[in-house]
């Protein structure tokens, strides 16, 4: 039962009854699982019923996300990934837009709108934005939540000339730690879950 402030007047002498020292920490969001994540693209008008398991299925076997339990955590390469698109394709990687174009292609199903004419609005801008993040993009370090501990640079992911992944120093050649990139019984990184995509330059 709430007890009614009385009447005070400034300069007025209170007696201190109890005093509750208490500290609380701001929690980050919890991370999606996948029932979340498919609600919050529901709420964006992202995708349709019949889209959201392939999402689901492509960002875990690009290896862009890894469950954790029933969590979906971000993998490294999902984090820089994200981080570039973020800031190269401003437009595109707005929410809005996404929701815009599923509207757009559900009224050309609909023969309220022509396919080309949306295509040509589309394509237009993109391919202005697309070849200057090409240039601007060439030499991206994915870096590590790990930090060398020689010299306290970021630890980023590199491949030796025989293909195999692993953490070295951002400071090499001056720095020359590495280590593993993930850490399992054979000490070697492991295997991505299905072949990469071959590089579009060469």
């Amino acid at each position: 039962q709430m007890t009614k402030v009385p009447e005070l007047q400034k300069g007025d002498i209170l007696d201190l009854k109890k005093l509750n020292s208490e500290q609380h920490f701001t929690q980050p969001p919890p991370r999606f699982t996948e029932a979340s994540l498919v609600k919050q693209l529901e709420e964006y008008g992202i995708g349709r019923p019949s889209t959201y398991a392939p999402i689901i299925s492509k960002i875990q076997n690009k290896g862009y996300v890894e469950k954790i339990e029933k969590s979906l955590a971000p993998t490294i390469l999902g984090k820089t990934l994200c981080k570039q698109l973020i800031e190269h394709f401003v437009d595109i990687m707005d929410y809005q837009f996404t929701a815009g174009m599923e509207e757009k292609l559900d009224k050309i199903a609909e023969h309220k709108l022509v396919w080309n004419n949306v295509l040509k609005d589309f394509y237009h801008p993109f391919i202005s934005v697309a070849n200057k993040a090409s240039e601007n993009m060439e030499s991206i370090l994915i870096e590590s939540d790990e930090v060398c501990e020689l010299c306290g640079k970021k630890m980023v992911v590199r491949t030796s000339r025989f293909g195999k992944q692993f953490l070295g120093c951002s400071g090499y050649p001056e720095c020359k730690n590495m280590k593993p990139l993930n850490n399992n019984d054979s000490g070697q990184p492991e295997a991505p879950q299905q072949p990469t995509e071959p590089c579009a330059k060469c």
